[in-house]
């Protein structure tokens, strides 16, 4: 659930914020690494430089905690909000 929550998060920032035109979502399990990769890209305007962290990326990031994932957030020609999550390690 925490996972669903984050996708929707980055994508709902990826609309509200970013004005972008593409949102794409990437989801990739490799069976024998045990590793989940989630990736929310956009097109859009990017994260400003004097970016003020709200409720929203706040939340991504303890979502991603508290299943003990990787979250990385890039901006390069839009958003890209990736979560790296070792099935082994998500708490039962």
């Amino acid at each position: 659930m925490h996972i669903l929550r984050l996708i929707q998060e980055a994508v709902n920032n990826a609309l509200k914020h970013a004005n972008a035109r593409q949102i794409s979502i990437r989801v990739i399990y490799n069976p024998a690494s045990g590793i989940l990769d989630v990736c929310v890209r956009d097109n859009g305007q990017g994260l400003p430089e004097n970016l003020v962290h709200g409720r929203g990326l706040y939340n991504m990031h303890m979502r991603a905690r508290e299943v003990g994932a990787e979250l990385q957030i890039k901006s390069n020609n839009g958003v890209e909000v990736c979560v790296h999550i070792d099935i082994a390690k998500i708490p039962g």
